[in-house]
């Protein structure tokens, strides 16, 4: 079986739940209540063009985002999340169940605290993605021999057959959007995801 590398979907997962910094708290809430007087306030006083220290940003998109980490991110990865999702449709499973599927393969048979601690997840959020992957016979949960506490996870056969088929797939989307964003440039943006979502938010800013 091909072993991608440098898997973008699993970096993009892990990263979702693991940025949350602002460059201006305001912002967000502003795009969470575009009806308030405040956020008609802001909008009219955003320079159309581009901010000092910040790139242009496209015509479709809304003043706020320029400012929020958060909301460019969740934006660029619904795009992308799209693309892959329409590239692997075919297979009849999503980009995120793709990542899954592979994720449990190379983990060899890992527990559900594993995977959910690898993609960033909580594990209820990791039981509603596992729950109709294991009801199309794909992945199977089993107890640990040593420890009947833990749950595991490994493919079926069935399982395997399927992630063969999705990462064909999953090989052309990740072509294309090399080709369109440049094989180094995603290479980098891979990297800098992933040390994103190694950061740890609950420590703090560095001391200077």
């Amino acid at each position: 079986m091909p072993v991608p590398q440098g898997n973008t979907l699993a970096s993009t997962g892990r990263l979702i739940k693991g940025i949350c910094h602002y460059s201006y708290v305001g912002i967000c809430h502003h795009l969470v209540n575009p009806r308030s007087k405040d956020y008609f306030w802001f909008a009219s006083r955003v320079p159309s063009g581009p901010l000092i220290g910040n790139p242009p940003m496209s015509r479709t998109t809304l003043p706020g985002l320029v400012f929020c980490n958060n909301a460019m991110l969740r934006r660029a990865t619904r795009k992308l999340g799209q693309f892959y999702d329409d590239v692997l449709a075919p297979s009849g499973i999503k980009a995120t169940q793709q990542g899954l599927l592979y994720q449990i393969h190379v983990g060899n048979e890992p527990t559900m605290g594993a995977i959910a601690a690898a993609l960033v997840m909580d594990l209820s959020a990791l039981g509603h993605t596992l729950k109709p992957l294991i009801r199309d016979g794909y992945v199977e949960a089993f107890a640990d021999p040593a420890d009947r506490r833990i749950r595991r996870v490994r493919l079926t056969p069935q399982g395997r057959t399927k992630l063969e088929e999705a990462l064909k797939l999953w090989q052309v989307a990740q072509q294309r959007f090399e080709e369109m964003f440049g094989k180094e440039q995603a290479a980098s943006l891979r990297a800098a995801l992933d040390e994103i979502a190694a950061l740890d938010f609950d420590a703090g800013p560095a001391a200077s």
